[in-house]
């Protein structure tokens, strides 16, 4: 048998040289795989990435905590509260020990950062906010 094979999300979605893989009187053509919900588009998403740093050292900081909130309502800067406000995005996320910390599996869009809580030592920014990033 030749033919290729393209892959998506590690499923076979299309074989090529169909006719040498053709059963003789099934009027078909053997498969064994999976292949993906073609009903509608496929979503894009991407990730939000931080990475918090002693200023002085450079040094990772674990336990800085963030809030990640997505822009909705059109006004420029971030809004938390009022009448029309932007919308929190899941809970708040933590610095790891490498100072990371991910928000993922998020649809496209803007997005702003809060810093809400800084590890013992160090000081919350004048400015909590970063952003909007997209």
């Amino acid at each position: 048998m030749r033919g290729r094979a393209a892959e998506a999300e590690g499923r076979v979605v299309v074989l090529d040289d169909f006719d040498q893989n053709k059963q003789a009187g099934s009027g078909g053509y053997p498969f064994d795989g999976d292949l993906p919900d073609c009903s509608g588009p496929t979503p894009v998403t991407g990730e939000v990435r931080v990475l918090k740093a002693d200023a002085e050292t450079g040094r990772a900081l674990r336990g800085a905590r963030f809030e990640l909130w997505r822009e909705t309502n059109g006004i420029a800067g971030l809004q938390t509260i009022g009448i029309n406000p932007d919308i929190r995005v899941g809970p708040a996320c933590a610095t790891d020990p490498a100072g990371l910390c991910t928000f993922d599996d998020l649809p496209l869009g803007e997005y702003c950062l809060r810093e809400t809580a800084v590890p013992e030592g160090h000081v919350l920014p004048t400015n909590p906010v970063f952003g909007p990033t997209r």
